[in-house]
């Protein structure tokens, strides 16, 4: 077994900001263009998660995936990184925004040590999906159903198959709608300044000049808010 992280790859699997902004719709009461924003700051986020980690990041968008199905997709994308003499591969998407460096440096250790790592979500599928090559079987990847519940459950299903033992990292929600974004702005440990960024993006910036915005244990609260009509304070209803 391999022990340094110089032979494994970080794959981060997901469209272009643009692309996504017309394919997976977060709100229909969002603009093209405000989606386009919080697509292209969650995929800044991500990377930028992942190149602390000093892994070779590969970001491996609808340019560069190959297939007709998200399985045959995702299944090539391992198999090239694995003909390039990788010994393990580490895949994320753009959409789990509680994704941290530490998450994937665990990934890193218990891929090397079972072969097989999830990290789950809290919708049944997964956001982190790692494994070596010797448990690598490209048809019986492709064949799991994929952007459903049953994710978890065919990898368990998939890990005995190849024999192998399947480790666990922490659960974590997927932002997939705009309630998934209200819970990710709950989190005790969110980043500050990508809620900003996010809160900036899903308001009008066309009546909405935000400043900075001050943290409060009942909510999320605009500090120097300015609007064109009367001064009003802006909440976003978080418990």
């Amino acid at each position: 077994m391999f022990t340094s992280t110089s032979h494994i790859a970080l794959m981060l699997f997901s469209r272009t900001p643009r692309e996504e902004s017309k394919y997976k719709v977060l709100d229909k009461a969002l603009s093209l263009q405000q989606q386009l924003q919080l697509y292209t700051a969650f995929l800044r986020k991500t990377r930028k998660e992942a190149e602390k980690t000093g892994l070779k990041v590969f970001i491996i968008d609808e340019k560069r995936q190959q297939g007709n199905s998200f399985g045959e997709r995702f299944a090539n994308a391992f198999e090239q990184l694995f003909l390039l003499g990788y010994q393990a591969v580490i895949a994320i998407g753009n959409d789990c925004l509680s994704l941290r460096e530490e998450d994937i440096r665990q990934a890193c250790e218990q891929v090397t040590a079972d072969r097989l790592v999830i990290g789950p979500a809290k919708d049944g599928g997964v956001y982190l999906l790692g494994m070596t090559k010797e448990v690598f079987d490209r048809d019986r990847l492709t064949r799991l159903r994929w952007n459903s519940s049953h994710v978890q459950s065919d990898l368990i299903a998939y890990s005995q198959l190849a024999n192998t033992s399947l480790s666990a990292l922490r659960l974590q929600r997927d932002a997939d709608n705009l309630q998934d974004l209200q819970e990710v702005l709950k989190e005790p440990d969110a980043d500050v300044q990508f809620v900003r960024r996010l809160l900036f993006y899903l308001l009008n910036d066309d009546i909405y000049i935000l400043l900075p915005i001050l943290i409060f244990p009942s909510g999320f609260y605009l500090k120097n808010t300015y609007y064109r009509g009367p001064p009003v304070k802006f909440s976003i209803n978080i418990k």
